[in-house]
């Protein structure tokens, strides 16, 4: 039982005990039937991921689109359903008897019709030291799919003003949007320490919805570093490896 809250569920409820971060987080719940209604109620559709999924896998959204007809996405695939029971027990079928979760969505931003996340490296050069970002891209999922990671759908990194000048989102100050993403993936990463004391390194997955709003998709505690090695500008990769690598002493 240890393995199965020791991951996203976990951090999602760690995270929620911060009032500075709480207000940044999706809305997640164990995945039943009664939270599948409710969030398919509350916000017209609802994302389901594997509580020990990683680089994307496993991950369903269902969309109501009126007329008791719900839209099933996985992967790359998209199927029509009639009725919420069916639909229920089409996504059951997907999940059997794995573990999992259901998240509020959000509007994520686009690129042509692709969508767009930020990920953000934070990390501490030491064990008393503060925590810092040290690295943030743009991560654009590839045509068709619901999630944005590169190596499952085939997307590809920006540079966070190459993503925003590109995308649909309505900024005009990139610079203080960084700040504030830096703001909450730092505030999450203080908060996350409380439990896992000896980490120096979190990824974190940020959406920025229409009205500007910055969310924390997800927290990884082991983030891969590819991304910003697949910059043309290698500086951040090589700034986090560099402390990645540090040794300190407990």
């Amino acid at each position: 039982m240890d393995k199965v809250f020791n991951k996203k569920w976990k951090r999602y409820n760690l995270m929620i005990e911060s009032p500075k971060v709480k207000p940044h987080v999706l809305k997640t719940q164990v995945f039943t039937y009664g939270n599948y209604l409710d969030f398919l109620s509350d916000f017209g559709a609802v994302f389901l991921k594997p509580n020990d999924g990683r680089r994307g896998r496993g991950i369903i959204k269902v969309v109501a689109i009126g007329k008791n007809y719900y839209e099933i996405y996985h992967e790359e695939e998209k199927v029509r359903n009639l009725g919420i029971v069916r639909t229920y027990n089409y996504v059951n079928e997907i999940i059997g008897d794995e573990f999992y979760l259901v998240q509020q969505p959000v509007e994520l931003p686009l690129i042509g019709n692709r969508i767009m996340e930020f990920r953000v490296i934070t990390q501490r050069k030491s064990y008393i030291l503060p925590w810092e970002v040290t690295g943030m891209a743009v991560k654009v999922g590839g045509e068709g799919y619901i999630v944005s990671n590169t190596e499952r759908s085939g997307g590809d990194i920006l540079t966070v003003e190459e993503g925003v000048a590109a995308s649909n989102l309505p900024v005009t100050d990139v610079k203080k949007l960084k700040e504030d993403i830096e703001e909450v993936a730092v505030n999450a990463a203080v908060k996350l320490t409380q439990e896992y004391e000896h980490k120096r390194i979190y990824g974190f997955d940020i959406g920025v919805d229409k009205d500007g709003k910055i969310w924390i998709i997800e927290a990884n505690m082991n983030p891969m570093l590819s991304h910003f090695k697949m910059l043309k500008d290698k500086s951040q990769y090589k700034k986090i490896k560099r402390i990645k690598r540090k040794k300190v002493a407990l």
